[in-house]
């Protein structure tokens, strides 16, 4: 076991999670929710969790599950009294601290990418390793980070190794690299940006590709034509998830057909005008609203997440967070201040920055829900009931977590 708590292999060993007061299962339809079924998180009673492999083999209600013949032979956790959640997840902010891009103390959204050194790329990833673990301790068993990607080829290449050389299994985070500018594409040669790396990067990136994104600055296809916008987020992202940043409130239409037409997410506060809430929501626009000290340090304010539900809008919810700026990077830290700023309820909450978030993630096929084929990443409250996240201020009470069965604190106790 690492010091984060991680175990890089895949565990074999059968557990039986027993007689959970309270099981939140988010099962629903497989895609973003919205409107009413927000409020549908699929809730079980008196409920056991069967593992095997890391994987949900079994979820029902423990007279079920405790008498199949495989829970015999299981490690037992009893969870009496205790709520289970899936696992938290995050698509969190740049790690990267703005005087050290610039030197100047710039704005991070203006620091400019060739700024970078070896020096810097090794503060990146140890940076992200050392959130990775203290993510787990707080409950985020998947984690996004924001990363920018180098012009220069042999910085590429090295930042994707030093990714490769992370002591965490690679399912557990995903590197966003982000381009505040389009990369220069040469008119002969490869399609995606990957065939335009050099071939130890490309090596780096066919090794890494499952733990990869990419992102643009909305702003960097200004210049281009719709057609020349889609082609660059095509080319950009190669098969790779694709989000835009930071985009024009203005511009939102654009925006809808762009994301329609190349597959990609938005990331960033969305227009507060009602028929523009409207449209994006007739358009199915997946949308991440990243809360928290992002929008404090964005001047955002009340962020009216109330009239963008009932809107019909496909939200999902990030913490945001800023390594440029203090403070949690959990959006379960924001519980409190989601119910009693924005009008959420509290499934609400767990439904956009838990299943919600894992669909605009691209993940929906192996986290955010207990069911059977899931990934066992879990989440254990020490709580009477769910609709105790966000009455106080501060975390969830968080007794436990699991990441792919693997038990990430030791506050539990097992037995065979």
């Amino acid at each position: 076991m690492t010091a984060a708590g991680f175990v890089s292999a895949r565990p074999k060993e059968r557990l039986l999670l027993r007689g959970a007061r309270q099981v939140v299962t988010l099962q629903g339809p497989p895609r973003l929710r919205h409107g009413a079924e927000l409020r549908e998180i699929g809730l079980l009673r008196d409920a056991s969790i069967l593992i095997e492999g890391g994987v949900i083999a079994q979820v029902g209600s423990s007279r079920r599950v405790d008498n199949l013949k495989e829970a015999a032979t299981a490690r037992v956790v009893d969870l009496r009294n205790l709520v289970i959640v899936p696992g938290f997840l995050d698509a969190v902010h740049d790690l990267l601290p703005v005087r050290e891009i610039s030197g100047d103390g710039a704005d991070a959204a203006n620091a400019a990418a060739p700024g970078y050194s070896d020096r810097i790329l090794h503060t990146i990833t140890r940076r992200l390793e050392r959130e990775l673990g203290r993510l787990a301790q707080l409950g985020t068993t998947f984690a996004q980070f924001r990363l920018r990607f180098p012009d220069e080829a042999v910085l590429q290449s090295r930042l994707l190794r030093n990714l490769l050389q992370l002591d965490f299994p690679r399912e557990s985070f995903r590197a966003d690299l982000h381009f505040h500018h389009l990369p220069h594409f040469d008119t002969e040669g490869a399609e995606t940006l990957a065939g335009h790396l050099s071939r130890a990067a490309r090596g780096f990136w066919k090794s890494l590709e499952g733990s990869l994104a990419v992102s643009v600055r909305a702003a960097a296809l200004e210049s281009l034509s719709t057609s020349e916008q889609l082609r660059a987020l095509r080319r950009i992202g190669g098969g790779l998830p694709c989000y835009l940043t930071q985009p024009d409130p203005t511009a939102a239409e654009h925006m809808a057909a762009l994301c329609v037409g190349s597959g990609s997410t938005v990331v960033g506060r969305p227009p507060q005008q009602e028929a523009t809430l409207a449209m994006l929501a007739q358009h199915e626009v997946p949308w991440i609203v990243p809360s928290g000290e992002y929008g404090v340090e964005m001047g955002w304010g009340n962020l009216a997440l109330r009239r963008m539900i009932d809107s019909g809008m496909r939200l999902a919810l990030s913490s945001g967070f800023n390594v440029n700026r203090p403070g949690s990077a959990s959006t379960f830290a924001l519980s409190s201040i989601l119910r009693n700023e924005e009008k959420l309820e509290p499934e609400e909450i767990l439904q956009l920055s838990i299943a919600n978030l894992v669909f605009a993630l691209g993940l929906g096929h192996r986290l955010g829900c207990i069911q059977a084929g899931y990934e066992a990443n879990l989440s254990i409250l020490e709580c009477e009931d769910y609709r105790e996240i966000g009455l106080h201020a501060g975390m969830p009470p968080i007794l436990a977590s699991f990441r792919r069965g693997v038990l990430m604190e030791k506050r539990l106790t097992m037995r065979s």
